[in-house]
């Protein structure tokens, strides 16, 4: 799930629902780390890919972005500009960056969707993973898996052993 703050809200994408466009939202709201959605309609898939990562929507389209718009276009098939990077930021947020393109999606504060921009336009997502619940209502909640996979601050995912500053659970952390 990708979720960005807005005026003091939280608004989670919803998957474009053409060839092209940009991320609609849905106001959500988090309870101690956890948002509670009806379904999965909205969740979106970080498939690994070589370079970083492959962004897939419900639905089973992968997120690119073409020369000259700043907004998505989605195919099943890409053949460009579908490779992303994910590097978490102090704050909990990820700087989701498009590696052909070098534009990171942000929750746009003037139009109130997500876009991909090479300059600060509003706020940077955070990630949540999807929790299958038992209630029949799916919860998103923060991603806190002690097995983990480990990335380096480009994105790209290395060894445990990995000697530096990584990425893990979404949070920075200095491996020595």
């Amino acid at each position: 799930m990708i979720v960005a703050t807005k005026d003091e809200k939280l608004y989670a994408a919803k998957p474009v629902s053409s060839n092209y466009g940009y991320l609609q939202v849905i106001e959500v709201t988090d309870d101690n780390g956890v948002i509670m959605m009806m379904d999965d309609t909205n969740a979106f898939t970080f498939e690994t890919a070589t370079g970083g990562y492959k962004i897939q929507q419900n639905g089973g389209k992968y997120l690119y972005l073409d020369e000259t718009h700043n907004s998505f276009q989605v195919a099943e098939s890409p053949t460009e500009g579908e490779i992303w990077t994910a590097v978490a930021q102090d704050n909990g947020t990820f700087k989701i960056t498009n590696v052909l393109r070098n534009k990171y999606v942000q929750l746009d504060a003037s139009y109130g969707t997500y876009g991909a921009y090479d300059a600060e336009k509003g706020s940077m997502p955070y990630l949540y993973l999807l929790d299958e619940g038992t209630s029949g209502i799916n919860t998103i909640k923060a991603n806190t898996d002690v097995n983990a996979p480990v990335y380096n601050l480009a994105g790209q995912q290395v060894e445990k052993s990995y000697k530096g500053l990584v990425i893990k659970n979404g949070k920075k952390v200095i491996n020595k």
